[in-house]
């Protein structure tokens, strides 16, 4: 699971033959995207963490561009920032290419978890069935709240809760 770390993360970036030697000098890049992922935790199934208000649209991003050394190594740094409007936990997406002196270029893809935030609210609303979105004003509901951290570990903080009656005519 990858975090949001002031100041980025730090990685490093080898390339090799097939045979396993070294592949060095050769031009390479690292990109991620990011895509939404479902926000769950093992102990809260019942709860929901994503923001169903938010959409999310995420453009590739190029984290390094360059030529790796004679035993085929570079280092490179992830740091997307801080400010990710995402609607929960992320999956980001890294496409490595290196290209040989031919021209020819491989490519390979790896997913991480991402988790922009430090701590997830969760909703729970029993009276619900499944497929409901929708609760009734003339009825009593019983909501259960769970916060987590990006482990899904609990977290004891403060949650305000603004309920809104909407009228469609």
């Amino acid at each position: 699971l990858l975090k949001q770390r002031e100041g980025g993360t730090p990685g490093s970036l080898t390339v090799k033959w097939l045979n396993g030697n070294n592949a060095g000098n050769l031009r390479s890049s690292v990109e991620y995207r990011f895509k939404p992922a479902k926000t769950e935790f093992e102990k809260y199934r019942q709860y929901v963490f994503d923001d169903p208000s938010v959409d999310f649209y995420s453009e590739t991003v190029r984290m390094f561009e360059g030529t790796t050394d004679e035993k085929g190594e570079a280092s490179v740094s992830f740091n997307p920032g801080t400010d990710i409007p995402a609607p929960g936990m992320l999956n980001a997406v890294f496409t490595v290419k290196a290209a040989e002196k031919g021209g020819d270029e491989s490519i390979t893809q790896k997913l991480y978890r991402y988790s922009p935030y430090e701590t997830y609210v969760g909703l729970n609303l029993p009276g619900l069935k499944e497929n409901e979105r929708m609760i009734f004003t003339d009825t009593d509901h019983e909501l259960r709240i769970a916060t987590v951290d990006p482990q899904g570990k609990p977290v004891d903080t403060r949650v305000d809760i603004y309920f809104y009656r909407i009228n469609y005519r």
